[in-house]
């Protein structure tokens, strides 16, 4: 059976190891390090599944702000999400982005925004960023731009999202 729960410093390496085998390179790893030393990074939602006692799946959530003018809305990022190579395809990562949703709401997030597949995200509850007025930076494809909002009444969110600068690094083999 799978664990689902919050990181700990000792598996940084093992967690290292999960983003090299479910990306097949370093990126994801290493922006997964970057953010840690960074105010960005929230301890309770950098969350592990484990099964008999191994690091099978990590997944990230980022502070991030939403500015319209002088305005700004905190949110959070989802990303990476990784699940090693031989572990994949047994719905693991559902597991973990659900609970990661849960979890986020449960800690009075209202706005998770996401990079990636539409068709595996809106499952999830993610919809069009655009259809909210909530755009992405310069570079990043729309349509695959997604929000989940948390909290329904949360209406007045609007804006372009603001990333921390670990995310734009560009990395160096």
């Amino acid at each position: 059976m799978a664990i689902i729960r919050p990181e700990k410093k000792a598996e940084y390496e093992a967690i290292y190891a999960v983003h090299q085998s479910a990306f097949k390179r370093d990126i994801e790893a290493q922006l997964v390090d970057r953010l840690r030393t960074t105010s960005y990074y929230h301890p309770e939602l950098s969350l592990v599944i484990e099964e008999n006692d191994e690091i099978i799946g990590h997944l990230l959530f980022t502070r991030v702000v939403i500015k319209d003018g002088n305005k700004t809305f905190p949110a959070l990022a989802l990303a990476p999400v990784g699940i090693k190579a031989d572990h994949q395809r047994k719905k693991l990562g559902t597991e973990l982005i659900e609970a990661g949703l849960k979890k986020a709401k449960y800690l009075g997030h209202k706005l998770i925004i996401v990079l990636g597949d539409p068709k595996f995200y809106t499952r999830f509850g993610f919809e069009r960023a655009a259809d909210f007025e909530i755009t992405p930076p310069m570079g990043f494809p729309e349509e695959a731009f997604l929000v989940a909002k948390l909290s329904p009444e949360e209406t007045d969110i609007k804006g372009q999202v603001l990333y921390p600068v670990q995310f734009n690094m560009t990395l160096e083999k």
